[in-house]
């Protein structure tokens, strides 16, 4: 059997054109990474790059007037993980042969699937105030004017769980 389990996240911000350079400028200042040059067929594609480790978070300039953010998701063989993903309930967004996979999960969110290898974690961003910081968390599923579901307690929650 093939092994298709996930190795790594990478986080894209896709960034509408109109607004791309200062939103780029934006989450470079905020995260204290250093976009790398502009790749692609229309330079539609940045990374924000770590001091050490591997990247994690990436810019895509795309045509919608609203930003959005989609999961890379790194396997070791991304038509295997496919297919799998596609029996889970994911449907195919994409044509394959692209070297990746671009898929759709059961609500309709935007991932592919590649096989670049990342493996090293880069430290927490130290602040010139002392602070340290480092994006851990994405919300894929949230638009403009979409409020988060009413924190009902549990594991990972700010607010104990009821008691039953």
């Amino acid at each position: 059997m093939t092994d298709t389990r996930p190795f790594w996240l990478s986080a894209f911000l896709d960034l509408p054109e109109a607004s791309f350079d200062p939103a780029v400028a934006f989450w470079a200042s905020v995260t204290g990474y250093p976009r790398s040059p502009l790749r692609g067929e229309h330079g539609e594609f940045g990374t924000l790059v770590p001091g050490v480790g591997d990247d994690y978070l990436r810019v895509q300039r795309v045509g919608d007037a609203v930003g959005r953010i989609h999961l890379d998701v790194h396997v070791p063989e991304p038509d295997a993980a496919a297919e799998r993903a596609i029996g889970l309930g994911a449907t195919a967004a994409a044509v394959p042969g692209l070297g990746y996979r671009v898929m759709a999960s059961p609500a309709g969110l935007v991932f592919c699937l590649v096989s670049h290898r990342s493996a090293r974690v880069p430290p927490p961003m130290r602040w010139p105030q002392g602070q340290a910081s480092r994006v851990d968390q994405v919300a894929p599923g949230r638009g403009p004017g979409r409020r988060a579901p009413a924190d009902r307690g549990g594991p990972g929650s700010r607010r104990p769980r009821p008691a039953p």
